[in-house]
């Protein structure tokens, strides 16, 4: 990210430009249809994809600020522990300063023992992303259907930071730059009013969701 101004759009107190792709393989095709298409068609066609974005209110000391976002892991379909385990690689050799997970861990509905040693396995490859830098993260709706207890706790065994309608500032000389974690829409849990009013007035923000990611 660097400073200036290009697609500036207007939402509430903050100006935010939408992010229209998400860093590596599985997050570029997002929903169910995208799952069905990944799971499908092409499973072994991992892409990176990088954006270029200029905020208009970006203090000059985050210029070149890289931010890299994972979407979708989907662990117990599809992806396992072995077909994750190079998709956090690509991750790591971009050397991101800062890891956004933007929700639904987990495959399918419900929780059992299955269940369980996927989510051990998906920790264990998360802890990789936040022993390097630091890596935030949203629910998605199949992190509710599976078990919102069990994957946060898979979260917080990988030291991954879960904001739930909370916001996340990084500082850098005197000057800041915020996350905003939305939790997830389809189950009701976002609360958009709650994360403003915890914006401080000054500073960037990054607001990012498991629909949709906004600078």
């Amino acid at each position: 990210m660097k400073p200036g101004v290009k697609g500036k759009i207007y939402f509430s107190r903050r100006d935010f430009l939408k992010l229209t792709g998400r860093v590596a393989g599985l997050s570029l095709i997002a929903g169910l249809g995208g799952w069905k298409y990944i799971s499908q068609i092409e499973p072994g066609d991992l892409e990176l994809v990088e954006l270029s974005l200029a905020l208009p209110r970006l203090n000059p000391v985050f210029s070149g600020f890289k931010i890299a976002a994972i979407s979708d892991i989907h662990i117990g379909g599809w992806m396992t522990f072995e077909r994750l385990t190079p998709v956090v690689d690509m991750v790591l050799a971009q050397e991101p300063d800062l890891v956004l997970l933007l929700g639904d861990f987990m495959h399918g509905y419900g929780w059992d023992d299955e269940k369980q040693a996927c989510a051990d396995s998906l920790a264990k490859e998360l802890l990789r992303l936040s022993e390097r830098t630091t890596t935030l993260a949203v629910m998605g709706n199949h992190d509710y259907w599976t078990s919102a207890p069990d994957v946060r706790r898979a979260l917080e065994n990988a030291n991954v930071i879960e904001l739930s309608n909370a916001t996340y500032s990084l500082t850098r000389d005197s000057s800041q730059l915020h996350f905003c974690g939305v939790d997830d829409i389809w189950e009701g849990q976002d609360d958009l009013d709650e994360i403003l009013a915890q914006l401080p007035a000054e500073g960037s923000a990054v607001n990012d969701s498991f629909s949709l990611c906004f600078f």
